[in-house]
């Protein structure tokens, strides 16, 4: 028994240990690319409330469930909408709710998304050190989860707003990262796509033609051979891709003056917008486009063309396409020798710029009226100039340093949380092993006490069962005794008084008598006292009452014997078809010594007329009565040695007594025992 108990023991400890483990790195929902965030485009804010309106009656379900775990789909589903919108009151809450289940049930990417979400939510409302921050927090998560892809793609997330931002070095080291292990291990991964323009942007001086046509192409092989199998991208986000790809080219083109090429790329990008048309990526490959056959000498229609992008930008909210395009009309104006209204357009992107902080295209703006309009040339417009420049490399140094400490602080926190987990996790590993321990300790312990109250038991159970057999033997032997009287007295009668009354009978019948009647009534009285002694010869020498020496036997046999000098009538009732196989042998020894000591106690002390036994059954319990109607037994005596015996007994029997006795009215004395609990 021990030996098994200390396997159990062993096999939970270690299992525990094991389990422990891998639930550390449990990781239950599969990381996916999110396509909807790759290719998202900035929503006006007309278009964010429609968001909300549409989602309002979901949303109010996810803010009042009770249980997030059991309503997941519901609350994924309002946070992949609730993301595109400015409604930091429900996102924000709703996300935390997220992440705080997933840490709780250990769901690594789950908590990941939740936090690359916020950032996305984030960049929406242009909070990019937020967007970073919650960046960071996911990778931090894919490095626990040991999810590379996940990473991966996470760093090109975080290169792409590092180049929005204009830190172009930063933005190309954790793009190289992200294109290494993409490259090798996903290439049909969009990001990949995805990440070879943006190192094109990154690198823009520093590539050759043939450098910059080699990334492209790469890019541009990896979509045209998956056109029409669509397992890189749904055919929806697949066109949409092809055409940014082939817009970008075009606008590189342009940038180096390779206008032909531009032009032709351009049409490109267009064939396929028409696949999957986008009023934004219209306005933008229609310049280029336009741009292209300006430069050739081609498009007399510059203007007209240029201003179509402008109003579609303007009505989508563009702000920065809306100061490019006015800063390219103001060129083109220039171009064309209409000063005034070059004037006019590269005031309008001036004043765009300044409104919206957007210090970059500012300085250009300002650039540009201070080369076409001497009259211009004002020192306070040349102190702004001077001012902008200082502005936008101290916001550089100060983003740079302010992204510096974010990722600072994350991977120092997370190191330090890591280690406090792991330390955590030592304590509650060596407080787990002491508490097994102990636990076997006290089981060991437990068990050892356990064996020994057993050993005694089974014991006491032995001697018991002696007792018994004893008292059987004893009322054998007793028995024994008087079967043999009865044999020897019925052989005396038969053998002695039969044979005597036999020849009474035969002698008197060989009398001569006158009185032949009274000789034949003597006779036949002779013959019916020889048959009558003939029976009780026979009944002595073949009497079967005792031949059954059961516990029931005992007690009629125990309660036959008592007599006391008061004359006490003793009546025994055993309720009829009542089996003692309820109860066990240390019961039955027990109940009889308690019955043996009452009936005792009535010899002595009760002075009573009358005495009931009764033993029955009661509700699946065995109920033994002893009653008598004597003087009762006085309180100095209530707690006797004999009462006290009978309680000790009682308890060894499982058994409880009760007794009651009142002054000149009786005493009774009631055992019972739950046959239902009965141990056997």
């Amino acid at each position: 028994m021990l030996k098994k108990i200390t396997a159990v023991i062993y096999t939970l400890f270690f299992s525990g240990l094991i389990l422990g483990t891998l639930g550390c790195q449990d990781n239950k929902t599969t990381y996916q690319t999110d396509l909807d965030y790759l290719y998202s485009t900035k929503l006006t804010e007309g278009q964010r409330d429609s968001i909300s309106k549409a989602i309002e009656p979901q949303t109010l379900r996810a803010l009042k469930v009770k249980n997030i775990e059991s309503s997941l789909p519901l609350v994924d589903s309002v946070l992949d909408q609730l993301r595109w919108t400015g409604n930091k009151n429900t996102f924000l809450p709703l996300s935390q709710d997220v992440i705080e289940l997933s840490q709780k049930n250990k769901d690594l990417n789950r908590e990941a998304k939740a936090y690359q979400d916020i950032a996305f939510f984030y960049s929406n409302i242009e909070q990019a050190d937020s967007v970073y921050h919650y960046y960071l927090k996911a990778e931090n998560v894919y490095s626990i989860a040991k999810d590379s892809l996940a990473m991966a793609e996470n760093k090109y997330y975080q290169s792409r707003l590092l180049y929005r931002l204009g830190l172009f070095s930063e933005s190309k080291k954790k793009l190289t990262q992200s294109i290494d292990y993409l490259d090798r291990n996903k290439p049909k991964s969009p990001i990949l796509v995805e990440a070879y323009q943006l190192m094109i942007f990154c690198q823009t001086e520093e590539l050759s033609l043939d450098q910059t046509q080699t990334l492209f192409d790469q890019a541009l092989d990896k979509l045209t051979k998956d056109e029409g199998r669509f397992e890189i991208l749904t055919q929806q986000k697949y066109y949409s891709a092809l055409t940014e790809l082939y817009t970008n080219l075009a606008s590189y083109y342009l940038n180096i003056n390779e206008y032909k090429q531009a032009e032709l790329t351009a049409q490109q990008a267009l064939t396929y917008l028409n696949k999957e048309y986008s009023a934004i990526n219209y306005a933008y490959i229609h310049s280029v486009y336009a741009l292209a056959k300006y430069y050739q000498g081609n498009n007399e229609n510059i203007i007209e063309d240029l201003l179509l992008s402008y109003d579609i930008q303007k009505r989508l909210d563009y702000t920065n396409y809306q100061v490019e395009t006015s800063l390219t009309l103001g060129d083109i104006y220039n171009d064309l020798k209409q000063k005034q209204e070059s004037l006019d357009w590269t005031m309008k992107a001036y004043t765009l710029a300044k409104e919206n902080n957007l210090f970059r295209l500012q300085k250009e703006a300002i650039e540009l009226l201070l080369l076409n309009d001497k009259n211009k040339a004002t020192a306070l417009l040349i102190d702004e100039l001077i001012h902008l420049n200082r502005k936008l490399d101290l916001q550089q140094q100060t983003t740079r340093e302010k992204f510096t400490e974010i990722e600072y602080e994350s991977f120092t926190l997370s190191k330090e949380n890591e280690q406090l987990k792991y330390r955590i996790t030592i304590i509650i590993g060596v407080a787990t092993v002491l508490t097994i321990l102990l636990v076997f300790v006290i089981l060991f312990f437990r068990l050892k006490s356990r064996n020994k109250a057993l050993e005694s038991l089974n014991l006491r159970k032995s001697k018991d069962q002696e007792i018994l057999n004893l008292l059987i033997e004893n009322n054998n032997i007793e028995q024994q005794a008087i079967q043999n009287e009865r044999n020897r007295v019925a052989k005396d009668l038969h053998d002695g008084v039969i044979n005597s009354l036999f020849t009474l009978r035969f002698n008197l019948q060989q009398l001569e008598s006158k009185n032949t009647d009274m000789q034949a009534l003597l006779i036949n009285e002779l013959l019916s006292l020889e048959q009558i002694v003939r029976d009780i010869s026979h009944a002595l020498a073949q009497s079967n009452l005792f031949k059954n020496k059961s516990f029931e036997k005992l007690i009629v046999e125990l309660v036959q014997k008592q007599s006391n000098s008061f004359k006490t009538v003793f009546n025994l009732h055993i309720e009829q078809n009542l089996t003692f196989d309820c109860i066990t042998t240390i019961q039955k020894v027990n109940i009889y010594h308690i019955l043996q000591e009452a009936l005792q106690n009535i010899n002595k002390h009760s002075k009573a007329t009358e005495c009931l036994i009764d033993i029955a059954m009661q509700d699946h319990h065995l109920v033994v009565l002893i009653k008598d109607n004597g003087v009762g037994i006085a309180k100095n005596k209530i707690n006797g040695l004999g009462l006290a015996s009978m309680k000790e007994r009682a308890k060894v029997a499982q058994a409880t007594l009760n007794l009651s006795s009142k002054t000149h009215k009786g005493t009774s004395i009631t055992l019972t025992i739950d046959t239902k609990e009965v141990k056997r």
